[in-house]
């Protein structure tokens, strides 16, 4: 056996070791270059046209460009918003400071653009796409903007508030007391609010009175929240501030609490109503909005309104004209005397059921009350409470009686209308004329001659006759018919003796 001399064991152990430092050489590379595929390009805070920017407000909205080719071959990752710190180290802890937490992003292959934060709160941040989503932690090699320095900053600014009238607009109208549908609650104005940069709490109103009538008579000022843009207090809608008494004088101001939440970015509409009395007297009722405010939700610093109108214009309301109150009461009934009637009689219709209407018009109608196409058939004014009025019937139909109990200018109210229909049949004058005109054909159809010859019956004739009688169906013009046969006979008989004796 040969010996093998320390001389030439050295060589070869020094060789093995170039080979094994060349391997990991080679394992550290591949490494490397497996890390920079998963990391590759980056991520980057940006505006919404898409470029890098790294100095925000609370008023703006923040981007994120994604480069093409960020985390592959993974599909998609979480990214995180987080406060800045000046050196991230592997395994550190990542607590997204939205209140809606990390969120989920879907990678491809060219760049993206996609909107992280609508209402950013003012600080300084870091972005953190964690490529791999364990569990929230920070990993050597996920893509980050602001390792060792600041990601993005956001300064705090005060938002803005726009206020406008609302496209409802609540026109001139009239309003009273109706004892029988009691309805206090009356609408002024529509007002649309718009909050920008943040979000804002409404904290006042301020409001003034103008008019003819005695404002210190309204009971209160109402403030809600109209949900469905509709104009009107529905039973549902959130009232967010209110004020009792409404004025303290005639012509007065009222300063109103508010207590509501505008968000950013958003418009939503309030309605201005007032709380009337029944004792409020006869007047002209309007009011301008000379004042809203609110506070920054983020800020905290206060907010005013800015009245977006056209030059001169103000938020202010129609008028609203308050009636005495309503006294004409009671549901109206009709009642068509007789029915049926015949064909061209006089009808007539008889008005009960009210109080306190003397004076009041009931118009009879062909058409519906609310109707716009007024089809009037007869009239008559209250006295007492009734009326009657006269018509003539010609055909079959319903009629409709109608009254502006409360002077709003309709007539479709609670008992403001009422129905019947009217069956019209034909007259028995007119059925006697038929019946007489049917008898002088028969007659003349058997051709009989009292005074002179007699003309012979036929078989024709006869079967004529027999068809006028099946045709009447009357038992008066078949008993007459027969009585004039009897004659008839009677005559032949008598002429037929005549002839006997002379011969």
């Amino acid at each position: 056996m040969r010996k093998i001399l320390i001389s030439e064991i050295k060589p070869i152990a020094l060789a093995s070791g170039c080979t094994l430092g060349v391997l990991i050489l080679m394992f550290c590379v591949f490494a490397i270059l497996l890390a920079s595929s998963v990391k590759a390009a980056g991520i980057q805070s940006a505006g919404s046209s898409g470029g890098m920017r790294n100095d925000f407000s609370t008023s703006d909205s923040i981007y994120l460009r994604i480069d093409a080719g960020t985390c592959l071959p993974i599909q998609s990752a979480k990214l995180y918003i987080v406060e800045n710190k000046d050196v991230w180290a592997d395994g550190d802890e990542l607590t997204d400071i939205r209140s809606e937490g990390a969120q989920e992003i879907t990678l491809g292959t060219s760049q993206k653009l996609i909107k992280i934060w609508n209402s950013p709160q003012s600080g300084e941040y870091d972005l953190i796409l964690d490529c791999y989503k364990d569990y929230g932690s920070y990993d050597v090699g996920d893509p980050i903007d602001g390792d060792k320095n600041i990601g993005f900053n956001v300064t705090l600014v005060a938002g803005a508030a726009i206020a406008s009238i609302g496209e409802k607009i609540i026109a001139d109208h009239s309003w009273q007391y109706d004892s029988e549908a009691i309805d206090l609650v009356n609408e002024m104005l529509q007002i649309n609010l718009s909050a920008k940069g943040e979000n804002i709490k409404l904290t006042n109103i301020t409001v003034q009175a103008s008019g003819t009538g005695n404002d210190a008579e309204i009971d209160k000022i109402e403030i809600y929240v109209d949900k469905n843009n509709n104009g009107e207090v529905d039973t549902d809608e959130e009232m967010i501030g209110d004020s009792q008494p409404a004025y303290l004088v005639d012509n007065g101001e009222t300063n109103i609490p508010l207590d509501y939440l505008l968000t950013k970015d958003t418009s939503e509409n309030i309605l201005v109503a007032y709380t009337m009395k029944q004792t409020t007297t006869s007047g002209e009722f309007s009011l301008r909005v000379n004042s809203i405010y609110g506070t920054g939700e983020n800020s905290g610093e206060q907010v005013q309104f800015k009245f977006d109108l056209p030059e001169g214009k103000f938020l202010d309301s129609k008028t609203k004209t308050v009636l005495p109150e309503k006294t004409c009461l009671g549901t109206l009934s009709l009642q068509l005397e007789p029915n049926p009637a015949d064909k061209g009689s006089a009808v007539i219709a008889k008005i009960t059921g009210l109080s306190g209407c003397q004076n009041k018009a009931v118009v009879l109608m062909t058409s519906p009350c609310g109707s716009s196409t007024k089809e009037e058939a007869a009239s008559c004014t209250l006295e007492g409470g009734s009326c009657e009025m006269n018509f003539t019937a010609l055909t079959s139909k319903a009629y409709n009686a109608c009254i502006d109990k409360d002077g709003d200018g309709d007539m479709g109210d609670l008992g403001e209308y009422a129905s019947q229909d009217l069956e019209v049949v034909e007259s028995k004058i007119e059925e006697k004329a038929e019946n007489e005109t049917e008898k002088a054909n028969i007659s003349e159809e058997l051709n009989i001659s009292i005074e002179g010859e007699i003309t012979p019956i036929t078989g024709g004739v006869i079967s004529e006759f027999g068809k006028k009688l099946s045709g009447t169906g009357s038992f008066f013009i078949l008993l007459e018919v027969t009585l004039l046969l009897i004659l008839f006979v009677l005559v032949m008989i008598m002429f037929r003796l005549k002839n006997l004796k002379v011969e």
